[in-house]
């Protein structure tokens, strides 16, 4: 285990890890808030085609999510574990980043649609590609508790400064040039090239630690349990699925809420843009400047009490946002601001706590698992966010949704309630065969020893087949129901998307696990140490309360 100490990081270091956020930042509010209406209002995507695309991209980013943390954590080079991947996705991301906000004006709606869904499962696919490598490379920098709340606030507030920029850059631009498409090619183009620059600049000047990178790393499916099995990271990770479930849907409904609520047609649509830059600028300034005033409260009451009680404003300001309607942007600016007080604590303290909780697991495990533990952290989360990212929009297109003009009493009371209420709401068994036996669950290894070791191949297989059928199942269902609807997919189409890719996901996962139920099959492992490791997993002394073996059954 690494030496706990005062690690102090300089100025340099902490400036030159957290300036890449600037433009990751920039990038992902676009990709949050403002791609949706630009393919469904000025592309002219249909809206659920748009919804169901974006619901496809998001299902792919939530698969293959742990699978880059397991790969990050198992890199080996003399670069590092973080740095090269680092290097080589950035200029990928920034190409298909430009190439999301310039579709060629030439493109079907159908052309525009697949256009759209490629270039967000590529964006998603490379943003992960180094985004997860660079959030593992904080917790290596340093093991320091109270250095760790002040790097992570640094990157943050590099964050913070490029959701500002990006907040107030699209209306600016769309002002001045009076033509949409020129402003989002124009804004793409800058953020890719500022993208590139900065983290290649880390990747140049930030060092991995030696002793992080040499070590041996753990098997995927035992490590994913073993995270599972660490009660303060099962506590987070609670806390953090919950805050998940309505958190992408104020960013997705925003330019909605305020072209059709806030300021609804005949008002110019480029006044209502600004207006759109004004309230995205009150939140996430309100953020900036109230950072530092989280991390006071982070050191006095702890991390996970600041974070807690950070809930209150987003609760607050979305029951008072369902209140508003035609010309009440004063009172939404107001509102906005409040709950983006609560923005900064979000970004910087869940973080913070994950390193803490790292270093825990290291305690007990001997093994360093940043990517995999973020990468575990973001999946479940991520599947959660896609209902919420893609679910809205094929909603208001099932109730008759239409660009660019005044919208139907129940669109708009669709608008306002989802914008507006939904955020309110010691060792018994040897290391290396341990962490064998956590490729099977407790309740599967009981099984292996009342009915027999061939009981472990069984139970993959019959899993992995019900999960493939039911992905597959729904696929069809899905193409049927494109077809019915004349290419209007409705809102069920997307949740069965939705469940049709963690199906796929389960799928994968329990592919990885035949080759260990063969190897438990051959009789590999004695069921005394079956035993032994269930006895230590439980916390109990003894085997007293744990199942007989079949052949001890069988004997006795």
């Amino acid at each position: 285990m690494s030496a706990p100490g005062r690690e102090k990081l300089s100025l340099g270091m902490k400036l030159t890890y957290g300036a890449p956020s600037i433009a990751g930042a920039a990038m992902a509010i676009p990709v949050a808030i403002h791609v949706n209406p630009f393919y469904s209002d000025t592309v002219l995507v249909p809206l659920a085609w748009v919804a169901l695309a974006a619901a496809l991209a998001r299902i792919l980013d939530a698969m293959i999510d742990p699978f880059v943390g397991w790969l990050s954590d198992h890199t080996h080079t003399r670069w590092g574990r973080r740095r090269p991947w680092i290097a080589l996705a950035t200029p990928i991301a920034a190409l298909v980043f430009i190439a999301l906000f310039t579709p060629p004006t030439w493109l079907s709606q159908e052309g525009a649609a697949i256009w759209f869904g490629t270039c967000m499962m590529l964006f998603f696919i490379m943003n992960m590609l180094y985004g997860l490598p660079h959030a593992a490379l904080g917790p290596e920098l340093t093991l320091d508790y109270h250095e760790r709340s002040t790097l992570f606030s640094v990157r943050e507030g590099f964050a913070l400064l490029g959701t500002l920029v990006a907040a107030v850059v699209p209306g600016i631009l769309i002002k001045q040039l009076g033509d949409e498409r020129r402003a989002f090619a124009e804004m793409s183009l800058a953020y890719g090239v500022l993208m590139v620059v900065l983290y290649w600049l880390l990747v140049l000047r930030v060092r991995e630690r030696p002793d992080f990178v040499s070590r041996k790393s753990n098997p995927l499916v035992p490590g994913v349990r073993r995270s599972l099995r660490n009660r303060p990271f099962s506590v987070l990770f609670a806390c953090y699925v919950v805050a998940s479930i309505p958190g992408a849907i104020p960013g997705l409904l925003m330019p909605y809420f305020n072209r059709y609520v806030l300021n609804p047609p005949p008002v110019d649509a480029g006044a209502a843009q600004s207006w759109l830059s004004i309230f995205l600028a009150a939140y996430f300034m309100s953020g900036l400047v109230c950072l530092p005033l989280w991390l006071a409260l982070a050191k006095r009451i702890g991390k996970l009490n600041a974070w807690l009680t950070s809930f209150v404003m987003g609760i607050t300001g979305g029951i008072a946002l369902f209140l508003l309607g035609p010309g009440d942007n004063v009172a939404c600016l107001v509102v906005i601001a409040w709950a983006g007080s609560s923005f900064g604590a979000g970004l910087f303290l869940p973080p913070a706590i994950q390193a803490d909780v790292i270093d825990y697991d290291e305690l007990h495990t001997g093994k360093r698992r940043e990517a995999q533990y973020l990468a575990l952290w973001g999946l479940v989360p991520k599947f959660i966010v896609i209902p919420s990212a893609s679910l809205p929009l094929a909603l208001l297109a099932w109730l008759g949704y239409q660009p660019n003009v005044a919208q139907s009493p129940q669109v708009l009371l669709a608008i306002r309630a989802v914008f507006a209420l939904t955020p309110a709401a010691v060792r018994a068994v040897d290391e290396e065969t341990g962490w064998f036996l956590d490729y099977f669950s407790h309740g599967e290894l009981r099984r292996v020893l009342r009915l027999g070791a061939k009981r472990a191949l069984v139970d993959v297989l019959r899993v992995a087949a019900l999960a493939l059928a039911l992905a597959i199942g729904l696929a069809f269902w899905v193409a049927g129901n494109l077809e019915d609807t004349g290419g209007n997919p409705g809102p069920f189409a997307v949740i069965a998307i939705v469940i049709a890719g963690f199906a796929l996901t389960v799928f994968v996962f329990h592919l990885s696990r035949i080759g260990p139920a063969l190897r438990l099959r051959r009789g590999e492992v004695a069921d005394e140490t079956i035993l032994a490791h269930l006895a230590h997993g439980n916390g109990e002394s003894g085997t007293a309360a744990l199942p007989k073996p079949a052949r001890a059954a069988t004997q006795a």
